[in-house]
């Protein structure tokens, strides 16, 4: 499968970033394997600003995944750094419709150069 310029959003939910998140998408899905890669860009909104960037995915089994994104701040995070990693579970690949079928676990962090 080969998608480009999917849409995707949803609520994000940290201890220091909680908001939405809106993606753009482009994958490579061999759906005989369950392997796969993606890339995209995202925006992550809360009511301080933003975090933009871009993120890439290791697709493995069908429904799992790892990867990372690299961000940066704008309104009150301008010249702050989000960095990433996360894996998660896409339960809609195995034919889940109901509500909250992607799970992620993020670790990373927030860098800014004003030591804060």
């Amino acid at each position: 499968m080969h998608q480009v310029g999917a849409h995707a959003s949803g609520p994000v939910t940290g201890t220091t970033l909680s908001g939405t998140m809106e993606i753009e998408l482009n994958a490579n899905f061999n759906m005989n394997t369950g392997e796969g890669v993606a890339f995209g860009t995202f925006v992550i909104t809360d009511s301080q600003g933003t975090f933009e960037g871009v993120f890439r995915v290791q697709d493995t089994g069908f429904i799992y995944f790892t990867g990372a994104l690299v961000g940066h701040g704008t309104a009150a995070y301008e010249g702050m750094m989000l960095q990433l990693r996360f894996q998660g579970e896409d339960q809609y690949r195995a034919g889940y419709t109901g509500p909250e079928g992607l799970t992620m676990n993020c670790t990373g962090s927030i860098l800014s150069p004003k030591g804060s």
